[in-house]
């Protein structure tokens, strides 16, 4: 049976979250020009504001990014994101909105996205398979293209892998 771990230290290598979203929001820019309005946000008046609002011609999406330096070596290892209390409410409130909101997780071995009540479950090790211009596609089709919600469209995080 696989076991659960929480990954906060990100510190250690040579990625981190602030370069993570960079690398996104750059793939986002190559990808979109202009077209969709990017902002990283900053602010100590409110917690649990998400890293980054994207806005474009057909909806906006709010991201919150956790980069992950290591993975669990079983494969059957539970990853939690290290969100806060703060960030789980604001997370889920605006999903019950009917809001667009992802979880972004990077690794040096993929990406992986978490979506809607999954926020605080976890994923598995298999979910990373997302690159960093898989994401941005992503991204760019939530707020670009008008067709369901990508959000929505995304294969579920929630169970283990099955080779292990």
């Amino acid at each position: 049976m696989g076991g659960q771990v929480t990954i906060r230290d990100s510190s250690r290598c040579g990625m981190n979250e602030h370069g993570f979203i960079r690398s996104v929001n750059n793939q986002l820019k190559l990808l979109c020009g202009g077209s969709v309005f990017v902002w990283k946000i900053h602010t100590t008046f409110s917690g649990g504001t998400p890293d980054c609002w994207y806005s474009g011609a057909s909806g906006d999406l709010w991201v919150e990014y956790k980069y992950l330096p290591i993975l669990p070596r079983r494969k059957k290892t539970r990853i939690i994101p290290a969100l806060s209390a703060r960030q789980l409410s604001w997370l889920a409130e605006r999903y019950a909105e009917g809001r667009n909101v992802l979880v972004v997780l990077g690794s040096p071995s993929g990406c992986a996205v978490v979506r809607g009540p999954e926020f605080g479950e976890g994923l598995y090790q298999n979910s990373f398979s997302l690159s960093v211009k898989e994401v941005a596609i992503l991204l760019a089709s939530a707020t670009t293209e008008r067709s369901p919600p990508p959000c929505e469209q995304l294969p579920s995080t929630t169970s283990p892998a099955q080779d292990a």
